[in-house]
């Protein structure tokens, strides 16, 4: 029992370790793997090792894979104080970059091809003044964007605020149309924050009065039809109050609205804050619940931001309270029919206070960011951070801790977050960022914005004709989308392993063998991929 012991520990030892290549000290090893298979246990350590395998690429890693800047900017554009992404298109918002006009507001459009992230175009108002803050939000959905204007004089009124769509033909976006509330009034700040979801966008107005009470708050509605969007109704809380500031971030998704009211007093709690859920039926909006932390205090300030997808919506609580401390959270809400219930609280497993942990958060299926813009890395006071949490059933985990590259002090990387699929964009709205020269000046608080992408694993065997026999000492090349090349070797047994491969291209695989032919294959990497072999031509 020893002997056969001892013969499983190495096979399953030479199997964990083959892609390593054990080149001319695998000799010995022979005898011992020739008697296992001709028991069970070569089989079965086999299929063991594969399981291990597969729930070993279960946490997916993700890095870093570009910043996007301004080749225009200059100090304090604040460029990536808001962000979004839809496919292979981002935008990023850089309010504070003067146009036309000083502190105009300006925003900029990114596409990735081939891997690479490219600038398409730059986007501004047609009637554009000075401090309208054009950028302050901004959403994307397929070709159209919607960025706020929220300090844009309407008429008489200052600070109303207004709302731009663009739309892209082939590569150029063009404006198609300006949106401003049918009863807009000085200082509604219409525009703060934005989202879009097809053919309805939803606008924040958190300054907004309603009746007596002033900065109450609402959120405002437009649809398209055609080209010519109109207003479909304006969004407010059944119990709202003054000061609550309903609208201060907004999302949509189908036929529901989320928005948030960051200052709602809930019990006395003042700022404790809370979210209000819309849904709509025909054309007709109407409140389905309101959200509340459950273990909500004063100051907690939840309802900062939220985001929502399908029956999952998420709340940003920048000051909440985590053992006593006012790290910030962020919590998750499920529905159930027409139900929505607290699934989880969710924190940094290295939270300190005043990390703002909840400043941003974004939501795709069972993943969930959450900026942290104030948190500390080292001796980088105010570097920022953001947090990836994955669900499995009902429960959510800290998968991983994103940081800039580059991160320095005070950049607050996290002050926004925006997520689609597998690509993930992070704000860091005061980076420094060197100017157009090479060596030259860095502009202080120009302002930046990194994506990050899933990257995954592509393993297998290199075989014989015959399919079963492993092909020793090959070089398999892998081909990136972008024209970079990967290469790795075949164990003794033909197995080889790509780790961190960008997700979402499609790569080519191709083998060098002195004894085989072999063809090239295309393979599309979207998740950890096992058994890619590569079979040799006959």
């Amino acid at each position: 029992m020893k002997k056969e012991f001892k013969h499983a520990l190495l096979i399953l030892s030479l199997m964990i370790f083959a892609p390593l290549s054990f080149s001319g000290q695998h000799a010995a090893s022979e005898p011992a793997i020739e008697t296992s298979k001709q028991t069970s246990e070569y089989s079965g350590l086999k299929q063991a090792f594969k399981v291990a395998v597969e729930n070993r690429l279960a946490d997916d890693a993700v890095g870093q894979t570009a910043k996007l800047f301004a080749a225009d900017g200059a100090s304090f554009d604040e460029f990536g104080f808001s962000v979004s992404i839809s496919g292979n298109t981002a935008i990023v918002g850089a309010y504070g970059a003067s146009a036309t006009n000083a502190d105009q507001g300006v925003a900029y459009i990114f596409v990735r091809t081939n891997s690479i992230w490219s600038f398409q175009q730059k986007l501004t108002a047609s009637d554009g003044a000075v401090n309208d803050l054009f950028g302050f939000g901004v959403a994307i959905d397929g070709d159209t964007v919607v960025v706020g204007a929220a300090q844009d004089n309407i008429g008489m009124n200052d600070e109303q605020g207004s709302a731009y769509i663009f739309v892209r033909s082939g590569t150029t976006w063009t404006e198609q149309q300006k949106l401003v509330a049918s009863d807009g009034d000085a200082n509604d700040f219409f525009g703060e924050n934005v989202s879009i979801d097809g053919d309805t966008v939803v606008v924040g107005a958190y300054g907004g009065n309603i009746a007596a009470d002033e900065h109450r708050g609402s959120a405002y509605v437009f649809v398209r039809s055609g080209t010519t969007w109109t207003q479909q109704q304006r969004l407010t809380a059944s119990d709202g109050q003054i000061n609550d500031g309903l609208g201060f971030d907004v999302a949509i998704d189908g036929d529901t609205v989320i928005a948030g009211a960051w200052h709602d007093e809930i019990g006395g709690n003042n700022s404790q804050g809370s979210a209000y859920v819309f849904t709509r039926s025909g054309t007709t909006w109407t409140q389905q619940q309101k959200l509340i932390a459950s273990d909500g205090s004063a100051a907690d300030t939840f309802g900062i931001s939220v985001a929502i997808e399908n029956d999952t919506a998420i709340v940003g609580a920048f000051f909440g309270t985590v053992g006593g401390v006012r790290r910030g959270s962020a919590y998750v809400f499920v529905r159930s029919a027409t139900v929505w219930t607290e699934q989880q609280k969710l924190f940094a497993s290295d939270g300190s206070n005043g990390d703002e942990f909840g400043r941003s958060v974004a939501i795709s299926g069972n993943t969930a960011i959450v900026g942290a813009g104030d948190d500390d890395g080292g001796s980088n006071i105010g570097q920022g951070s953001a947090y990836i949490f994955t669900r499995n059933g009902t429960t959510w985990t800290e998968q991983q801790r994103l940081i800039a590259s580059d991160r320095t002090s005070g950049a607050h990387f996290g002050v926004s977050v925006a997520t689609s699929g597998n690509k993930i964009i992070v704000g860091a709205v005061r980076a420094d960022v060197s100017m157009s020269s090479l060596f030259g000046p860095e502009a202080e608080d120009q302002g930046a914005a990194y994506v990050f992408v899933s990257k995954f694993s592509v393993s297998g065997r290199v075989l014989a004709p015959d399919g079963v026999s492993g092909v020793s000492n090959a070089t398999v090349q892998m081909t990136l989308a972008n024209g970079g090349t990967l290469t790795s070797r075949s164990s003794s047994f033909g197995y080889y392993r790509f780790d961190d491969v960008e997700a979402d291209q499609t790569v080519t695989m191709s083998v060098n063998s002195k004894r085989f032919q072999f063809t090239p294959q295309m393979v599309m990497v979207n998740g950890n991929l096992v058994n890619v072999d590569l079979i040799a031509q006959p």
